[in-house]
């Protein structure tokens, strides 16, 4: 088996990175910046992963796509909710991000942030155990 590239960590700490500022916009009461934050700790770790099988993507779907088709379907690494998951998390970044009269609440932003905590947690030791 080829050693993780060093990309795949460097992402994996911008995943972390992006879930302690989402912890910390929960705690500030920033539910929009906080799902925000959320999704993007997902997408890190989605790079990272993809990064560790030498594999790019230039968007949010493609990416997506990969990850699901590489970890999910082919290989069984993740559980088959993980696709739930990210499909939530991006819809409330989308939402978040683009909505002018969107309101995330703060119980939906404790489970967005779960959510994306469980993913973080299931990436680090996939990676971790590569």
């Amino acid at each position: 088996m080829s050693a993780i590239p060093s990309e795949s960590f460097k992402a994996l700490e911008k995943a972390e990175d992006a879930l302690k500022s989402a912890e910390y916009d929960l705690i500030g009461g920033f539910t929009l910046a906080a799902a925000n934050r959320a999704y993007y700790s997902c997408y890190y770790c989605m790079v990272a992963l993809l990064y560790s099988k030498n594999v790019y993507a230039k968007t949010h779907q493609g990416l997506r796509t990969k990850f699901t088709e590489l970890f999910i379907k082919n290989t069984s690494a993740f559980p088959m909710n993980i696709s739930g998951t990210i499909s939530m998390l991006f819809d409330y970044r989308q939402e978040a991000d683009y909505d002018l009269d969107a309101e995330i609440s703060i119980e939906e932003a404790r489970l967005i942030l779960s959510k994306a905590t469980e993913f973080f947690q299931l990436a680090r030791t996939f990676l971790q155990s590569s």
